[in-house]
């Protein structure tokens, strides 16, 4: 068992390959919610896509990196020209959705025709 802890199956590290993220608030500071997590979702692209021939030719779907990067710069990794990206940490999204639900929630709750 390889982890932190023994807790994880599998830890790897990196651009979409952190299968076991450190989450314990033991090791957390500075702890504030993501503000405007709705305006980034709503900001970003989910597309449909073919990778080029040396990626695998294959149909698939995600975000553009750089597209994602000017809006939630914390998931993207890039080159060590620091303007190419290399790729996106997909799981890492997840705290950000979490917050536009909410955000998206509050609105509608506070919206009179809905409540009535």
């Amino acid at each position: 068992m390889v982890g932190i802890g023994g807790v994880c199956d599998f830890d790897a590290r990196g651009i979409g390959t952190n299968y076991c993220a450190a989450s314990s608030i033991r090791w957390k500071n500075n702890i504030r919610e993501i503000d405007n997590a709705l305006d980034m979702i709503l900001n970003i692209r989910g597309v449909y896509f073919y990778w080029d021939e040396a990626h695998g030719a294959k149909h698939d779907l995600g975000f553009i990196a750089e597209e994602v990067g000017e809006y939630i710069p914390e998931i993207v990794a890039y080159e060590e020209n620091g303007v190419d990206a290399a790729g996106i940490d997909y799981g890492a999204i997840a705290p950000v959705l979490v917050q536009a639900i909410k955000e998206l929630q509050a609105q509608v709750s506070q919206h009179p025709v809905l409540n009535d």
